[in-house]
């Protein structure tokens, strides 16, 4: 019998090749051929590098073929019982001892066409089963011969259960010799990539050989499906895109009753202080939700001592920071006593942060998720409430103010229930370790927060608050559809960021292909929203408000250069290339300054209207230039 041994490696070090390469060799075998196929620097997917190893090994034309992952071992098997399943099987796999636990093949849900490892022992040696583990898998060639190649979209599993079904419905047997058992190390765990190729893959078996009634019931299940995965990232980042949402939707609720409720000119004040507050927000995150989220280590107590210590110093000198910049700025007394009021909103930020950075920890953040929903409506009705009794700008800010400090109270007491153990610590070496990773994201969002808000003081500054209000309510309708590009962010960014890791290649595709989408995307909600905008947008504006559908109409053009730079700057952020963001925004800073102050005086909010579509497109074309550089680098080697 001619055997050809396929064996997958991808950052195998050198000491387990040639382990496996022993093993293999101490079966003796007369007739074989052993192909290691390197998934490392061009990774094809498990399928594709098992295709490639059959394909190479066609010359050989050998009698079976033997697919191995590079994290098995063979030792314990006895060489001449190896083969002894194929007279009973086509397709056929071993007992598989993983993490000091047994397995037996799979079987496939018939509800749900999931498939699942077996861990009841079998009464017999010879068992027939749904599908084998492809960790090991024998094949003989006829099987290959008549259904061909396994199928190279699934990428990493549900390839050898696609390959076994397959196999079945042409009338080929599948099953496992019960008495040989080999050891899988299994070395990737359970990791973020892994859960979503195993959810993303069984939906796509599902959806091949699965019944209409079979769909439908998945549907049904969804809710239930949502609530198994709770503490799943999958679960997690949903909860976290979905109350991002809902937050959105209650915060245009708001807006709304503040057009129907405040003068123009009032709520010009109200966009200037939130604008102002803004700005100086990131000094207290200090880029530390994310980086803390990232590189905190589930059972590093200690370094969340220093995590929370920081940020809450941090909050303290955002604070003092703002309320100093408002007197260096000029700003009238009225404007720096309602940002005096409010500042406190910074340092409940940093504390919702940092229990958010402690949930992470315990892959909770959907308990994070209903906290804030809970509060921002509460925060809704509240200020709604206060608004139709007072019609008072005063009391608005009065009523923001206490409810934000209970906000950090409830967040304060959540962290100490979730993490009892806390005290406040000071080292400086730890807090210089955390600065130096993450100060280039405070750099990003200083400047993004000015490139975006800069207009609205030097409207107040050249015009006034009306002016100011007309512009930020028309930009507000706008923005209500940013917030996909946030969302795109959030549940993209990680998966792509592992994918660059694994896959250029393919991490490449999925860049172009979302840039495409989201432009595309971008630009049906512009020309829809043009269209409509006369027509919808006063209905939720009284007279004084209505220049404002002329500014929407203007700003709506920037969102398909908004959605794309996303992705490019997402792009950029995975490269690491974090400190060009911060050039460009520096740039655009100094641009938007110039123009604004040299068109304001003549063309008002018209002015920073369009200075806001040509920043956006000026952008854009600096991240294309960037990335069309990189693919002309990567082509290059």
């Amino acid at each position: 019998m001619k055997v050809s041994f396929i064996v997958v490696l991808y950052k195998t070090p050198k000491k387990e090749v040639e382990r496996i390469r022993e093993e293999i060799k101490s079966f003796a075998l007369k007739n074989y051929k052993l192909l290691f196929i390197d998934n490392t620097r061009i990774n094809r997917g498990y399928a594709g590098a098992i295709n490639k190893g059959i394909k190479l090994s066609k010359k050989y034309n050998p009698d079976v073929y033997v697919i191995a992952n590079d994290d098995i071992s063979l030792k314990n098997i006895n060489c001449d019982e190896l083969f002894e399943a194929s007279e009973y099987f086509d397709i056929w796999g071993f007992s598989l001892k993983q993490f000091k636990e047994m397995r037996y093949g799979g079987e496939i849900d018939k509800f749900r066409l999931s498939g699942g490892l077996i861990s009841k022992k079998p009464n017999k040696r010879f068992v027939p089963v749904d599908f084998v583990s492809g960790s090991l898998m024998f094949i003989k060639k006829d099987v290959i011969k008549k259904i061909g190649l396994l199928d190279e979209s699934y990428f990493l599993y549900y390839e050898e259960v696609d390959y076994c079904t397959r196999a079945k419905q042409q009338g080929f047997k599948i099953g496992i010799d019960s008495k040989l058992v080999y050891e899988h190390y299994e070395v990737s765990g359970r990791n973020d990539l892994k859960e979503f190729y195993l959810k993303k893959n069984r939906l796509k078996y599902l959806l091949k050989y699965g019944s209409f009634k079979q769909k439908i019931y998945e549907v049904i299940r969804a809710p239930k499906t949502f609530i198994e995965n709770k503490n799943s990232t999958s679960f997690n980042f949903i909860s976290l895109n979905l109350s991002s949402f809902i937050n959105r939707v209650l915060n245009f609720f708001l807006f709304l009753i503040l057009l129907r409720v405040l003068a123009v000119e009032n709520y010009g004040i109200y966009t200037l202080v939130w604008a102002h507050i803004n700005i100086f927000s990131p000094i207290a995150d200090f880029g530390t939700t994310t980086y803390g989220i990232v590189k905190l280590p589930v059972d590093s107590k200690d370094k969340y001592n220093h995590f929370y210590s920081l940020r809450f110093v941090a909050g303290i000198f955002a604070v003092v920071t703002t309320i100093l910049a408002a007197f260096l700025l000029k700003l009238n007394y009225l404007l720096i006593s309602f940002i005096i009021l409010t500042s406190p909103i910074i340092i409940s930020n940093a504390i919702s942060g940092s229990y958010l950075i402690i949930l992470s920890l315990k892959n909770k953040q959907y308990l994070s998720s209903v906290v804030s929903v809970v509060f921002n409506i509460i925060l809704l009705l509240v200020l709604s409430l206060v608004l139709f009794i007072t019609k008072s700008i005063t009391f608005l800010f009065v009523s923001i103010a206490l409810l934000y400090i209970g906000y950090a109270f409830i967040n304060y007491f959540l962290s100490r229930k979730e993490f009892p153990d806390f005290t406040f610590k000071f080292q400086y070496s730890i807090w210089r370790t955390i600065a130096e990773k993450s100060f280039v994201y405070v750099l990003i969002s200083l400047f993004a927060g000015l490139y975006f808000r800069l207009d609205l003081y030097l409207l107040n500054f050249l015009k006034n608050s009306e002016a100011v209000g007309i512009y930020s309510a028309g930009y507000k309708f706008f923005e209500a559809f940013i917030f996909i590009a946030g969302s795109y962010s959030l549940s993209t960014l990680p998966t792509l960021t592992k994918l660059y890791k694994s896959s250029k290649k393919i991490f490449i595709w999925k860049v172009k292909r979302d840039l495409l989408l989201m432009a595309i995307l971008g630009f049906a909600i512009s020309f829809a929203s043009f269209m409509v905008a006369p027509y919808v947008l006063p209905i939720f504006l009284n007279n004084s408000y209505l220049p404002s559908v002329a500014v929407f109409r203007i700003v709506i053009f920037a969102l398909p250069a908004i959605f794309a730079t996303t992705v490019l700057l997402n792009f950029l952020y995975i490269l690491k290339r974090a400190y060009i963001v911060v050039y460009i925004f520096i740039g655009q800073t100094i641009i938007n300054f110039a123009l604004n102050y040299a068109f304001i005086p003549k063309y008002s909010f018209f002015a920073s209207s369009y200075i806001t579509l040509f920043g956006e497109i000026l952008t854009l074309l600096i991240s294309m230039i960037l990335f069309i550089k990189y693919l002309k680098y990567e082509n290059r080697y």
